[in-house]
């Protein structure tokens, strides 16, 4: 879930801006039984068009088709975030709140810019702004602002010992990054980015507090968020 700076292994939720895209309607049309024309007429050895290998009946069919062919194909896209996933992330927002001082408020739904390209952005599970966020026009927030950034692994993604987002959000600048892992239930804390990459780094297990850096106050408890169960 962790975005890349190379496109090719970039995933899904970091990405080019998408281009407008155009769907054709899909209707069908039925003449009615005075103007309906005739069949043409067939060889013997044509067959017929329900045994035509690979035929639908309309465009309704294959409108339909293409659309249980997406849900199905994981090239498509991201699967959706699973319930603990949503639940680790929900979690996590209302810990912060009661550490974040005034100015600040965490958002999700929210991405995050680079100042030399606008087409490369990150959409953070989490991410802390300053409340001046909320009367912005703009859809994309500057890193700078950013006082923190949550990236939660998904439930489709392996498991592995490195976090890949983090190259993105230290080239960006972005003061912070909190990588969790639910399938080790791990924690990782990136800080201090210099020259396109973070300084600190401080790892530790779930039941470890995060010792937040300022503006922060406190720690982070990472006690009860919940664990992917293995897969088999």
């Amino acid at each position: 879930m962790y975005p890349n700076i190379q496109p090719s292994a970039r995933p899904a939720h970091i990405r080019s801006a998408p281009a407008a895209s155009s769907y054709p309607r899909y209707a069908e049309q039925r003449p009615t039984p005075a103007t309906r024309p005739s069949p043409a007429p067939r060889r013997p050895d044509e067959g017929s068009p329900r045994q035509a290998p690979g035929h639908r009946r309309g465009d309704r069919a294959n409108h339909r088709s293409a659309r249980a062919d997406h849900r199905r194909d994981p090239d498509r896209g991201p699967a959706p975030p699973c319930g603990k996933h949503a639940g680790t992330v929900r979690r996590l927002r209302l810990r912060l709140d009661r550490r974040l001082p005034n100015g600040l408020a965490g958002y999700q739904v929210s991405s995050v810019g680079t100042p030399e390209d606008d087409e490369d952005y990150a959409t953070p599970d989490l991410v802390v702004l300053p409340t001046d966020w909320e009367r912005s026009d703009e859809w994309l927030a500057d890193p700078h602002d950013v006082a923190l950034a949550v990236e939660v692994a998904s439930r489709t993604e392996r498991a592995s010992g490195t976090t890949p987002g983090a190259d993105w959000y230290g080239a960006a600048g972005v003061a912070a990054l909190l990588a969790v892992d639910p399938h080790k239930g791990i924690w990782t804390y990136f800080t201090h980015p210099r020259d396109g990459a973070y300084r600190g780094v401080l790892s530790g297990r779930y039941g470890e507090p995060v010792p937040l850096t300022a503006p922060f106050t406190g720690e982070l408890p990472t006690v009860e968020l919940p664990l992917y169960t293995p897969r088999r």
